[in-house]
């Protein structure tokens, strides 16, 4: 596994592996929840659901990890409050009245 083109992890794994038997492997991503990690197989994303097989990661290849902050959706209303939206998941962030 490569991050900005330098190998940071090596793991031994199955082709029926998806995203979630892989990123835990991985470690925390810095312990930040605002975080989102995405894995590619050249231009191939291990997108939730699918196996690295289905992808055609084989013996030997390299993988690499994508990390960026999530992205956030502000609203305002007319009666003053405003709320922060996860992106990802649509759930309510944070809200000021």
């Amino acid at each position: 596994l490569t991050v900005a083109g330098n190998m940071v992890a090596s793991l031994d794994v199955e082709p029926s592996w998806s995203l979630d038997d892989i990123l835990p492997r991985l470690g925390e991503s810095s312990g930040d929840a605002d975080v989102c990690r995405r894995l590619f197989h050249g231009s191939q994303e291990l997108l939730p659901g699918s196996t690295l097989a289905a992808i055609g990661v084989v013996d030997g290849s390299r993988l690499a990890l994508v990390q960026t902050r999530t992205i956030r959706i502000i609203t305002a209303c007319a009666d003053g409050t405003a709320r922060i939206w996860s992106a990802k998941t649509g759930s309510l962030v944070r809200s000021f009245e």
